[in-house]
């Protein structure tokens, strides 16, 4: 029974992770620094994208002789470990409701007007002859929200920095350098699709170059960070059989039926037994 899901919901996947990452680089920091054409934003792009895609969509990232032109922000995600029990913020097993939706993880509710007006009126217009007579009413009826239990994962991302001036590499570095002393820590959140991450900055950048064995080559300059992400999916994409999201209505009262109303004896005048 596996098909797509029909509801707008917003689901946290692999692909949210790394778009908030993406757009914490790309749009938070807006890291820009001096080239021969003035100042200009480092592009960035994921070093996972195929070359045939970045040759014939991504041609700003490339000269006329197709290599990459330089400076740029390459984003590649290394890991994903699953976050053990202690660690996450919900460390217990929440069982599923029993049924096919089988959701378990209760996030959200509000009252449900329509079936708490009707309650209301019923009991108006049994009490008072009239319904939406003003009276205190204790019969509410709350609608409950349920999505699947979130999976956590420690998420590593390695941030490379690439550009044929030192000059470049100190520019791009220098707000990265600066995002995590101004708030006196090395963590931060990042945003995408109505969910947040908390991310972590390294405290250790590394330098390299090519320049001491340049032969042929084109000489560079690269910095390396690695970032950390504790993340969360919630859903199983295709796989998944259930919805993404369950709306559940409490009850409004508890009745407990007397034994002879459930077999429906009758009394001496024979009238059933109520309540």
């Amino acid at each position: 029974n596996h098909k797509l899901q029909d509801n707008s919901t917003p689901i946290s996947d692999f692909s949210t992770i790394d778009q908030a990452l993406f757009n914490w680089l790309d749009e938070t920091l807006d890291i820009q620094c001096t080239t021969n054409e003035g100042l200009k934003k480092v592009p960035v792009i994921w070093f996972s994208t195929e070359r045939s895609y970045q040759i014939k969509v991504q041609k700003d990232n490339r000269d006329e002789n197709g290599f990459l032109d330089f400076p740029q922000i390459m984003v590649e995600r290394k890991s994903a470990t699953l976050t053990s029990v202690n660690d996450r913020p919900i460390p217990g097993i929440i069982k599923g409701s029993g049924d096919y939706k089988n959701n378990q993880f209760g996030f959200w509710k509000k009252i449900s007007q329509i079936k708490t007006r009707n309650f209301a009126n019923a009991t108006s217009q049994r009490l008072y002859n009239q319904q939406n007579f003003k009276f205190k009413n204790n019969e509410i009826v709350n609608e409950f929200v349920f999505v699947p239990y979130p999976s956590y994962y420690d998420m590593t991302y390695e941030i490379s920095l690439k550009a044929i001036y030192m000059q470049q590499i100190n520019e791009m570095v220098a707000p990265l350098q600066r995002f995590g002393p101004i708030y006196n820590s090395q963590v931060f959140m990042i945003h995408y699709n109505g969910f947040k991450f908390e991310a972590f900055l390294p405290k250790e950048t590394g330098f390299k170059t090519n320049a001491p064995d340049i032969g042929d080559d084109e000489k560079i300059y690269e910095s390396k960070f690695t970032i950390k992400v504790l993340g969360f999916t919630t859903t199983s994409q295709t796989s998944q059989t259930t919805p993404n999201i369950v709306y559940r209505e409490g009850p409004a009262k508890i009745r407990i039926s007397r034994e002879r109303v459930i077999l429906g004896d009758v009394d001496a005048n024979g009238d059933p037994f109520r309540e």
